[in-house]
Protein backbone atom coordinates (compact mmCIF):
# COMPACT_ATOMS: atom_id res chain seq x y z
CA UNK A 1 0.00 0.00 0.00
CA UNK A 2 1.48 3.31 -1.28
CA UNK A 3 0.09 6.75 0.62
CA UNK A 4 -1.34 9.07 -2.21
CA UNK A 5 -1.55 12.35 -1.48
CA UNK A 6 -4.97 14.46 -1.14
CA UNK A 7 -6.43 17.84 -1.29
CA UNK A 8 -6.61 20.05 2.17
CA UNK A 9 -9.75 20.76 2.24
CA UNK A 10 -11.66 21.27 5.41
CA UNK A 11 -13.39 18.14 6.73
CA UNK A 12 -9.79 16.82 5.75
CA UNK A 13 -8.76 19.33 8.37
CA UNK A 14 -11.39 18.87 10.59
CA UNK A 15 -10.67 14.90 10.59
CA UNK A 16 -7.16 15.09 11.28
CA UNK A 17 -7.78 17.44 14.31
CA UNK A 18 -10.35 15.38 15.61
CA UNK A 19 -8.58 11.58 15.07
CA UNK A 20 -4.80 13.03 15.33
CA UNK A 21 -3.92 16.51 16.56
CA UNK A 22 -5.86 16.57 19.25
CA UNK A 23 -6.06 12.78 20.73
CA UNK A 24 -1.81 13.24 20.31
CA UNK A 25 -1.50 16.41 22.07
CA UNK A 26 -3.62 14.50 25.16
CA UNK A 27 -1.21 11.25 24.97
CA UNK A 28 2.12 12.67 25.28
CA UNK A 29 1.48 16.24 27.16
CA UNK A 30 3.47 16.30 30.96
CA UNK A 31 1.72 15.01 33.71
CA UNK A 32 1.61 18.15 36.48
CA UNK A 33 1.74 21.06 33.05
CA UNK A 34 -1.96 22.01 33.63
CA UNK A 35 -4.43 21.10 30.69
CA UNK A 36 -4.93 24.44 29.54
CA UNK A 37 -4.26 24.76 25.97
CA UNK A 38 -4.40 26.54 22.88
CA UNK A 39 -4.45 24.98 19.67
CA UNK A 40 -3.07 28.07 16.89
CA UNK A 41 -4.51 27.99 13.26
CA UNK A 42 -3.59 30.23 10.73
CA UNK A 43 -5.87 31.82 8.97
CA UNK A 44 -6.33 29.54 5.76
CA UNK A 45 -9.74 28.41 4.49
CA UNK A 46 -10.05 25.10 4.92
CA UNK A 47 -8.92 25.57 8.37
CA UNK A 48 -12.53 25.43 11.02
CA UNK A 49 -14.06 27.73 12.74
CA UNK A 50 -13.42 27.79 16.74
CA UNK A 51 -17.09 27.27 17.52
CA UNK A 52 -17.20 24.27 15.83
CA UNK A 53 -19.08 22.17 17.95
CA UNK A 54 -17.37 18.66 17.21
CA UNK A 55 -14.23 20.53 18.19
CA UNK A 56 -15.35 22.18 20.90
CA UNK A 57 -16.82 18.64 22.90
CA UNK A 58 -13.44 16.80 21.61
CA UNK A 59 -11.06 19.86 23.38
CA UNK A 60 -13.31 19.66 26.53
CA UNK A 61 -13.62 16.14 27.01
CA UNK A 62 -12.02 14.29 30.00
CA UNK A 63 -11.43 17.36 31.81
CA UNK A 64 -9.40 19.39 29.29
CA UNK A 65 -9.11 22.82 28.81
CA UNK A 66 -8.32 23.03 24.95
CA UNK A 67 -9.22 25.79 22.68
CA UNK A 68 -8.63 26.58 18.96
CA UNK A 69 -7.77 29.62 18.26
CA UNK A 70 -6.94 31.55 14.99
CA UNK A 71 -3.60 33.50 14.33
CA UNK A 72 -4.35 37.24 14.40
CA UNK A 73 -4.32 38.41 11.00
CA UNK A 74 -1.32 39.93 9.14
CA UNK A 75 0.82 39.00 11.98
CA UNK A 76 3.18 35.92 10.95
CA UNK A 77 5.63 37.19 13.55
CA UNK A 78 3.19 35.26 16.23
CA UNK A 79 3.48 31.68 14.56
CA UNK A 80 5.92 30.15 16.05
CA UNK A 81 6.36 27.67 13.52
CA UNK A 82 7.36 30.29 11.15
CA UNK A 83 9.67 31.85 13.30
CA UNK A 84 12.08 29.11 12.76
CA UNK A 85 10.98 25.75 13.23
CA UNK A 86 9.80 24.67 9.44
CA UNK A 87 13.33 26.26 8.61
CA UNK A 88 14.77 23.75 11.36
CA UNK A 89 12.95 21.16 10.33
CA UNK A 90 13.59 21.26 6.51
CA UNK A 91 17.27 21.49 6.64
CA UNK A 92 17.51 18.15 8.25
CA UNK A 93 15.07 16.98 6.03
CA UNK A 94 16.70 18.05 3.17
CA UNK A 95 19.73 15.76 4.06
CA UNK A 96 17.55 12.56 2.92
CA UNK A 97 16.49 11.74 -0.66
CA UNK A 98 12.91 11.41 -0.81
CA UNK A 99 11.85 9.21 -4.05
CA UNK A 100 7.81 9.03 -2.47
CA UNK A 101 5.48 10.38 -0.25
CA UNK A 102 6.17 7.68 2.46
CA UNK A 103 9.68 9.15 2.19
CA UNK A 104 9.02 12.52 2.61
CA UNK A 105 6.59 11.57 5.38
CA UNK A 106 10.05 9.59 6.87
CA UNK A 107 12.06 12.70 6.60
CA UNK A 108 9.59 15.22 8.15
CA UNK A 109 8.97 12.61 11.31
CA UNK A 110 12.82 12.04 11.90
CA UNK A 111 13.44 15.54 11.21
CA UNK A 112 10.87 16.50 14.17
CA UNK A 113 12.68 14.24 16.38
CA UNK A 114 16.13 15.48 15.73
CA UNK A 115 14.97 18.99 16.31
CA UNK A 116 17.39 19.58 19.92
CA UNK A 117 15.63 21.08 22.85
CA UNK A 118 17.79 24.12 22.44
CA UNK A 119 16.47 24.77 18.92
CA UNK A 120 12.88 24.74 20.55
CA UNK A 121 13.80 27.40 23.49
CA UNK A 122 15.52 29.49 21.19
CA UNK A 123 12.36 29.56 18.88
CA UNK A 124 9.82 30.24 21.61
CA UNK A 125 12.47 32.90 23.78
CA UNK A 126 11.98 34.77 19.94
CA UNK A 127 7.77 34.27 19.81
CA UNK A 128 7.99 35.83 23.43
CA UNK A 129 10.07 38.67 22.18
CA UNK A 130 7.72 39.40 19.10
CA UNK A 131 4.54 39.08 21.16
CA UNK A 132 6.26 41.88 23.73
CA UNK A 133 6.88 44.42 20.48
CA UNK A 134 3.67 43.67 19.30
CA UNK A 135 1.68 44.76 22.54
CA UNK A 136 4.03 47.62 22.71
CA UNK A 137 3.28 48.58 19.26
CA UNK A 138 -0.75 48.60 20.47
CA UNK A 139 -1.38 45.38 17.96
CA UNK A 140 0.56 46.62 14.93
CA UNK A 141 3.08 44.80 13.04
CA UNK A 142 5.67 47.93 12.32
CA UNK A 143 8.32 46.88 14.07
CA UNK A 144 11.24 44.82 14.10
CA UNK A 145 11.79 41.11 15.14
CA UNK A 146 13.80 41.41 18.48
CA UNK A 147 17.17 39.89 18.30
CA UNK A 148 18.78 39.30 22.15
CA UNK A 149 22.28 37.33 20.94
CA UNK A 150 20.90 33.92 21.88
CA UNK A 151 24.56 32.35 20.56
CA UNK A 152 26.48 34.99 22.40
CA UNK A 153 24.33 34.71 26.10
CA UNK A 154 24.46 31.11 25.62
CA UNK A 155 27.74 30.40 25.43
CA UNK A 156 28.01 32.49 28.74
CA UNK A 157 25.66 31.02 30.10
CA UNK A 158 23.43 33.79 30.49
CA UNK A 159 20.31 32.63 28.05
CA UNK A 160 17.39 31.94 29.27
CA UNK A 161 15.16 29.11 29.64
CA UNK A 162 11.26 29.05 29.12
CA UNK A 163 9.38 27.82 32.54
CA UNK A 164 6.10 27.63 33.35
CA UNK A 165 4.52 30.74 34.54
CA UNK A 166 1.35 32.01 35.47
CA UNK A 167 -0.36 33.68 31.88
CA UNK A 168 -1.96 36.26 33.83
CA UNK A 169 0.32 37.73 36.21
CA UNK A 170 3.09 38.05 32.74
CA UNK A 171 0.21 39.84 30.97
CA UNK A 172 -0.55 42.22 34.07
CA UNK A 173 3.65 43.17 34.81
CA UNK A 174 3.35 43.97 31.00
CA UNK A 175 0.71 45.96 30.80
CA UNK A 176 2.26 48.02 33.71
CA UNK A 177 5.35 48.61 31.89
CA UNK A 178 3.52 49.54 28.40
CA UNK A 179 1.16 51.94 30.90
CA UNK A 180 4.67 53.52 31.94
CA UNK A 181 5.93 53.84 28.81
CA UNK A 182 2.85 55.59 27.60
CA UNK A 183 3.30 58.24 30.47
CA UNK A 184 6.65 58.76 29.60
CA UNK A 185 5.77 59.30 25.66
CA UNK A 186 2.82 61.64 27.14
CA UNK A 187 5.52 63.80 29.53
CA UNK A 188 7.36 64.33 26.79
CA UNK A 189 5.16 65.46 24.33
CA UNK A 190 4.14 67.84 26.91
CA UNK A 191 7.45 69.09 27.32
CA UNK A 192 7.69 69.52 23.73
CA UNK A 193 4.50 71.74 23.78
CA UNK A 194 6.35 73.94 26.02
CA UNK A 195 9.85 74.48 24.59
CA UNK A 196 9.43 77.65 21.81
CA UNK A 197 12.72 79.44 21.09
CA UNK A 198 14.31 77.33 24.23
CA UNK A 199 12.54 79.04 26.72
CA UNK A 200 9.38 77.34 28.27
CA UNK A 201 6.10 79.18 27.67
CA UNK A 202 3.32 79.31 30.85
CA UNK A 203 0.60 76.91 30.00
CA UNK A 204 -2.22 76.76 31.96
CA UNK A 205 -3.67 73.62 30.58
CA UNK A 206 -0.73 71.47 30.90
CA UNK A 207 -0.09 69.58 34.37
CA UNK A 208 3.09 68.49 34.38
CA UNK A 209 2.94 66.43 37.75
CA UNK A 210 -0.43 65.33 37.28
CA UNK A 211 1.41 63.51 34.40
CA UNK A 212 4.56 62.40 36.62
CA UNK A 213 1.83 61.10 39.20
CA UNK A 214 3.73 63.76 41.78
CA UNK A 215 2.52 65.02 44.99
CA UNK A 216 2.21 68.34 46.24
CA UNK A 217 3.73 68.45 49.75
CA UNK A 218 2.29 71.41 51.80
Amino acid sequence: MQTVPVSVTRPVYKAMLLERVIPTIKAVWPKGSGRSIVIQQDNARPHVPECDADIVAACQRDGWDMQLKFQPSNSPDLNVLDLGFFRAIQTLQERNTSRCIDDIVAATEQAWAEVDMQTLNNNFLTLQGCMRETICARGSNAYKIPHIGKAKLLARGMLPELDESDVSAKFEELAVEVSEAMKMCEFSSQLEKLIVNDELEEDPDVELGGLLDLVHLV
